[in-house]
């Protein structure tokens, strides 16, 4: 097994060959997961996006494969997980801070046209190869790889980031004359 570092952001239906797996070890040498990371580091924009690059990270490992159902004709399964590191401001004190996400992703892309389909209406979810995967659909015979993670990282990511629990708030210690 030979995992290959270079993957395109959106995958070739037509080009990926049946009853195939590929295995990916992705990093920021690769451009759209380097789009992910400059991201997720926006909010510390008291540096530039190198600046931030430098100081963070990400990988991401895939299983990529290509298989072929009667019931869905050709799809494609994405396992893996992806790690990253990266800077944020923390809600309580709007100070510039290190956070993480590790999650698992799993997705199946089925061809587009059974978006249509009575039978895939109204579902994020499919049980495929004795495994449940998100559900997503191909367009014009493309896989959107890069949009699936990003998609997976926003719906992971601490919305809410603290740096320290601790750190009383500054405008908690205030005092207001409330009497009327």
């Amino acid at each position: 097994m030979q995992n290959e570092n270079k993957m395109e952001a959106k995958l070739n239906l037509v080009r990926f060959p049946l009853n195939t797996t590929k295995y990916y070890s992705l990093n920021t040498e690769q451009d759209w997961v380097k789009d992910l990371l400059i991201e997720l580091n926006e909010k510390a924009d008291d540096f530039t996006p190198e600046e931030n690059l430098s100081k963070t990270s990400i990988s991401v490992e895939l299983e990529v494969s290509k298989k072929n159902k009667e019931a869905c004709g050709d799809y494609i399964l994405i396992k893996g997980q992806l790690k990253a590191k990266f800077l944020t401001r923390c809600v309580r004190t709007l100070q510039i801070m290190e956070d993480e996400l590790e999650l698992e992703i799993k997705a199946c892309f089925l061809e587009e046209f059974y978006q249509e389909e009575e039978a895939y209406a109204d579902q994020d979810e499919i049980f495929q190869d004795d495994d449940m995967y998100e559900l997503y659909f191909t367009e014009k015979k493309f896989a959107d790889v890069s949009e699936m993670i990003h998609e997976q990282i926003y719906l992971n990511i601490n919305q809410y980031p603290i740096k320290d629990e601790e750190t009383p708030l500054g405008w908690a210690n205030e005092t207001s004359d409330t009497k009327q």
